[in-house]
């Protein structure tokens, strides 16, 4: 395959790659937003979806160490040395597209990060009131527990 071949894999690689974090973007701010209003199916239902979009993060991993490899073989070079950054420095003009999917990618790379990081910010303070609420529910004697475990009487 030509270095040009290469690079234009490389872009459609970039492309999708950025439209995956894009859904996985929207999957977090409605994970989020169920957490914060949402049911238990909806929570069910959301993190089904989380997860898979997720799931599909092994095989864009893949695909993108080959388009790596074929860089490397083209270059002549260690494919454990290149990144998209590299190549894009390296090869400068012909590469200028792909060093703008790239910077794109970071960003939406950030975003999702950040996304992520205030999930489960929101979650851990859900499941703090929770406690407290089963707390005074149950009694704090209940809750400490060394197990976290409470029986209850189902017939009282």
């Amino acid at each position: 395959m030509s270095l040009q071949g290469i690079l234009n894999k490389t872009e459609a690689y970039l492309q999708q790659e950025i439209g995956a974090q894009q859904v996985l973007l929207k999957h977090l701010a409605e994970h989020e937003r169920i957490v914060r209003e949402g049911t238990a199916e909806e929570l069910e239902e959301a993190t089904g979806k989380l997860l898979k979009s997720m799931g599909a993060e092994s095989t864009r991993e893949a695909r993108r160490q080959e388009l790596r490899s074929a860089m490397a073989k083209e270059l002549k070079l260690p494919a454990h040395v290149l990144t998209f950054g590299s190549i894009a420095e390296r090869l400068g003009e012909p590469a200028a597209r792909m060093n703008q999917l790239r910077l794109e990618l970071i960003e939406a790379v950030r975003k999702v990060r950040k996304a992520a990081r205030r999930l489960v910010s929101v979650a851990k303070s859900h499941a703090e009131v929770m406690k407290d609420v089963m707390k005074i529910f149950l009694g704090s004697d209940a809750m400490d527990a060394p197990d976290g475990g409470v029986l209850l009487d189902a017939e009282a």
